[in-house]
């Protein structure tokens, strides 16, 4: 689903303020349509977003522990297309103060998001967890234990692959008792 913020804000090029955020946020899940759902906030048009009207945009998607709210599917997954250097600056700054990530899309095929760029830094673990799911395209836990041999537990990989589902990096799936694993995007560059 691609939403064009410039037509929300109704043509305003600054976007400020976390009511702006919350009602913005609110026409997005009234019209999502499934689980698993890609959203890409289109900044085309927009000059400049605070990081008050961003917080309320993007965090109540992930579960983290420190967000969520209700109505917002489990499954969305929102990424960020269009954005001028103002907007980018803001992501930056927005992430690093409060320790969270964000993606912009780099490359698209139709509403697929091939390359992003990841705003926000993660620990050396997910890090490395998200680069062995790229790697290896749909995953499980106990394929990435059996690759890296018997150095961790298999819930090390659990909690890992559970942590980047909830900051939105990856799409996860039941197949039989394990949860299969995917990143929202074929490669990510840093932020």
């Amino acid at each position: 689903m691609k939403v064009p913020l410039s037509t929300l804000s109704g043509a305003v090029p600054s976007l400020a303020g976390a009511t702006r955020g919350r009602q913005h946020l609110c026409w997005i899940v009234d019209r999502l349509r499934s689980d698993g759902e890609l959203v890409l906030l289109d900044f085309a048009g927009i000059e400049s977003a605070t990081s008050s009207y961003l917080k309320a945009l993007v965090f109540p998607f992930m579960r983290d522990g420190k967000t969520g709210v209700d109505g917002v599917p489990q499954e969305a997954f929102p990424v960020v297309c269009g954005a001028s250097d103002l907007v980018r600056e803001e992501l930056r700054d927005l992430t690093s103060l409060a320790n969270r990530q964000i993606v912009e899309a780099l490359e698209l095929s139709g509403e697929e998001l091939l390359r992003g760029r990841l705003y926000g830094t993660l620990d050396a673990a997910l890090r490395e967890t998200l680069l062995a799911l790229v790697r290896r395209g749909a995953t499980t836990a106990t394929e990435l234990h059996a690759e890296a041999g018997a150095s961790l537990a298999i819930t090390a990989f659990n909690n890992r692959l559970a942590d980047l589902h909830a900051k939105r990096l990856a799409r996860r799936r039941r197949s039989g008792k394990q949860w299969v694993y995917e990143p929202i995007a074929r490669g990510f560059d840093n932020g």
